[in-house]
């Protein structure tokens, strides 16, 4: 019996050093990202709300923002800098968007900073599908002998073999110089980019837009701002990837699933 009791006094002394031990051990704070969802109009489809409040992380503490402008440059901008004025004091290594008509699936933000770190990618977004039929996605890739108005979309079908593209994926033998690589141009309905990179200060959302003549005929031309942007960052130094692996919905009559 004595040594019974002296069993249990031995254990419940080793739970008490084990707890005192764990709460004196420093805790490993969880990383801080920022996540920013711009609307139009103040609205943000209910897929969109769970995904940004109860179900895009697992591992990180977020910091979510969202901002009503139609201008959507501006609107974009202004999350981007908030996050920026924050970036110091809450050691933000990643910016993360969110469009309010895309539907991720559950704890996609773990997903995305999981294939960026493995891949080494500073800008990483989930393909999303148009808003048709066709199979075609946001995602883009550029025509280096006309690099700013001839860019192509690609098609579902075409990313599902893949973990991530980059634009190494459509180089070639006869690329001679980086300015022949063509640039993959990617969309920001769900997307995350490093914060803490030398470029980081210089990026900025913007259209691009020119009218041209073409056999008689005047065409207008647009580089949307998440395609524009995504150049910047390549020009930058950046490495900038797509994902199939997250799996989105984009909605709109429907939910087009990628």
């Amino acid at each position: 019996m004595r040594i019974s009791r002296g069993i249990q006094k031995i254990a419940y002394i080793t739970l008490l050093l084990t707890k005192a031990i764990k709460f004196m051990t420093p805790q490993k704070s969880p990383q801080n990202v920022f996540i920013a969802c711009p609307t139009h109009d103040g609205r943000i489809t209910v897929g969109t709300a769970q995904a940004l409040y109860d179900l895009a992380t697992k591992k990180y503490r977020t910091f979510i923002a969202t901002n009503n402008v139609s201008l959507i440059n501006w609107n974009c901008n202004q999350l981007w800098c908030k996050a920026m004025n924050m970036r110091e004091e809450h050691g933000m290594k990643w910016f993360a968007m969110l469009h309010s008509d895309v539907i991720p699936e559950p704890y996609w933000l773990d997903k995305l900073i999981e294939i960026a770190e493995q891949y080494d990618i500073d800008m990483l977004s989930a393909s999303v599908a148009i808003k048709d039929d066709s199979g075609d996605t946001s995602t883009g890739v550029s025509n280096p002998a006309n690099n700013h108005w001839n860019g192509r979309r690609i098609s579902i079908k075409e990313m599902e073999p893949f973990t991530v593209l980059t634009s190494n994926f459509f180089k070639t033998p006869i690329m001679a110089s980086p300015e022949d690589l063509p640039k993959l141009l990617v969309n920001t309905g769900c997307c995350i980019i490093r914060m803490d990179q030398p470029w980081s200060d210089k990026v900025i959302f913007r259209t691009d837009e020119v009218i041209r003549k073409i056999n008689g005929k005047y065409e207008a031309f647009t580089d949307s701002e998440d395609w524009n942007f995504s150049r910047m960052v390549h020009d930058l130094g950046g490495k900038v990837g797509v994902t199939p692996q997250v799996k989105t919905k984009h909605v709109g009559g429907k939910q087009f699933s990628n």
